[in-house]
């Protein structure tokens, strides 16, 4: 009799824990759990791409060249379109390299005239626009120290259009301005290139303060450091750049404004104090 009470005590206490288990849970909704889902980094959509190599060996030079081609805009037209781009840029880099070392001896058979193009992934600067970001690194053969640059390919996504600097800056005002088929000079934007260039050099004296600032927190003057004819209002000193959502940041190659040892300097500036000197394209808005 005593062992039938306690077996039925048990059942009954199990029967409360459930009961009172089921009583607190209800009403709660559980998280649902997600797994694999990798960081996103903008809210733009993806570009398509895939890659394809171009190596080249010869007794004196070695070449190596990496390019995407893009896949994922609204057509296989613009696809087209921006890919026969990148090909005459990548062409292009690749012809004025073996033009630069023609008739150049190379040091010895170790030390071959050396050409590395890595140009990167597509990447969605903004709604509208998407950048193809290329590495550029040649040496020729007996120099002391390879060169680093680099080219951006700025491209409408709509249009598969690329973007040039002389498409997006303001021209001047007055007769023969509207002439956009002539090939472009630093006199048909000088107001434009004029106030840019105001911006950016305070900028590039400012960067070049914090990269060359010492342990003890000083700065050495760097108005000795900083080559200011190289962020001059010049189309050349300006072509290279990003066009983001609401800035466009400019790069300046080793040399251009500072010491080989500074490498590139990056700038960017914001659209809103860009206003004034660009023109009123649909795909900077």
């Amino acid at each position: 009799m005593k062992n039938k009470t306690k077996v039925l005590g048990l059942i009954i206490v199990i029967l409360c824990a459930v009961i009172i288990f089921l009583i607190t849970r209800s009403g709660k909704v559980e998280a649902p759990i997600i797994s694999n889902v990798e960081p996103v980094t903008n809210g733009y959509e993806t570009v398509g791409y895939s890659f394809k190599k171009d190596d080249v060996e010869t007794d004196t030079t070695s070449i190596h060249i990496t390019q995407p081609v893009v896949t994922g805009l609204p057509s296989n037209l613009i696809n087209n379109i921006v890919n026969s781009q990148l090909d005459t840029a990548f062409g292009d880099i690749k012809k004025l390299f073996i033009a630069d070392t023609a008739g150049v001896d190379i040091f010895s058979k170790d030390m071959k005239h050396q050409l590395t193009v890595n140009g990167g992934t597509p990447l969605s600067a903004s709604k509208k626009v998407f950048y193809v970001d290329t590495e550029i690194n040649s040496y020729i053969s007996g120099s002391a120290h390879p060169l680093s640059q680099r080219s951006v390919y700025n491209f409408v996504k709509e249009t598969g259009q690329l973007i040039r600097l002389e498409d997006i800056l303001k021209r001047e005002s007055g007769e023969g301005s509207s002439d956009t088929s002539a090939v472009a000079t630093d006199k048909d934007f000088k107001t434009s290139l004029t106030g840019i260039s105001n911006l950016v050099k305070p900028k590039i004296m400012e960067q070049l303060k914090k990269m060359s600032k010492t342990t003890d927190g000083t700065s050495p003057d760097v108005s000795k450091i900083f080559e200011p004819s190289g962020a001059d209002p010049k189309l050349e000193n300006y072509g290279v750049f990003y066009v983001h959502e609401d800035r466009i940041e400019w790069v300046f190659g080793q040399y251009q404004v500072a010491p080989y040892v500074f490498g590139e300097i990056k700038i960017s500036v914001p659209m809103n104090e860009l206003e004034s000197y660009l023109a009123p394209r649909s795909y900077l808005k």
